[in-house]
């Protein structure tokens, strides 16, 4: 690397390995050497390795696999939305399975009662559940119902099944509109585990608030998906 150029060096670095993806010397889901193997090449610190690495990881030229290391991104897979946060699918629901991994009935605490508009000390119904494709992790989700409105709620009826059809066709609730919304954010240790990826790789999130008439939130959801390799939509009916 030049200490005489004005760039950082850790954007030396990055430009020397977008070079090499670009022009096809690194093919697709070729696998990096190690930050200690190009810090040495490049006569740098990791730090600034890591840091290079990291950006190319955010434009999305490069992914990362927990334990395994950063490999060159393939062709992004387009993938239905609705079907990921559907937990089912249009076609066959065996193509996108899921794991319930718990399911408890507990206080809101201070965060989930401030979304949903209720008190920390009211009960809801928690559960978590676990999507895969090809055996690999892809999606968490964490749903919160209102015990209030849906004291009889069991998880099991979800199964293969849209929570908000659960609520009106087998509990008998009207609901009247649910809100989207998009975000991105780093996995804790806990999601970073469960999906088996590091700490630094960024995650697609996606809130659902679910209404009444009377417009109470009964659900509160939160879908947290890996980005890697992977580009998403929505067709919507005219």
């Amino acid at each position: 690397m030049n200490n005489e150029v004005s760039a950082p060096l850790y954007m030396q670095v990055q430009t020397v390995l977008e070079e090499k993806i670009r022009k096809g010397e690194w093919e697709k889901n070729f696998q990096l050497p190690s930050e200690r193997e190009l810090a040495k090449q490049f006569n740098v610190s990791t730090i600034t390795v890591k840091r290079a690495v990291l950006e190319l990881v955010n434009k999305g030229l490069l992914y990362r696999k927990r334990g395994k290391g950063t490999f060159v991104t393939a062709e992004k897979n387009e993938k239905d939305l609705y079907n990921l946060i559907a937990f089912e699918s249009k076609n066959n629901r065996q193509d996108h399975p899921h794991f319930l991994l718990y399911s408890v009935l507990e206080a809101a605490g201070n965060s989930v009662a401030q979304k949903m508009k209720i008190r920390p000390e009211t009960l809801v119904y928690k559960f978590s559940r676990l999507k895969m494709e090809e055996e690999h992790p892809v999606a968490i989700e964490y749903s919160y119902i209102y015990y209030h409105l849906c004291p009889e709620f069991d998880v099991k009826k979800t199964e293969n099944n849209l929570i908000f059809h659960v609520l009106k066709d087998e509990y008998g609730i009207q609901l009247n509109r649910a809100r989207i919304y998009f975000s991105s954010e780093l996995p804790d240790d806990e999601v970073a585990e469960i999906l088996q990826i590091d700490k630094e790789v960024p995650l697609f999130i996606l809130e659902r608030y679910t209404y009444t008439e009377k417009e109470e939130i009964i659900e509160y959801s939160k879908f947290i998906m890996k980005q890697e390799n992977a580009s998403y939509y929505l067709d919507i009916s005219l």
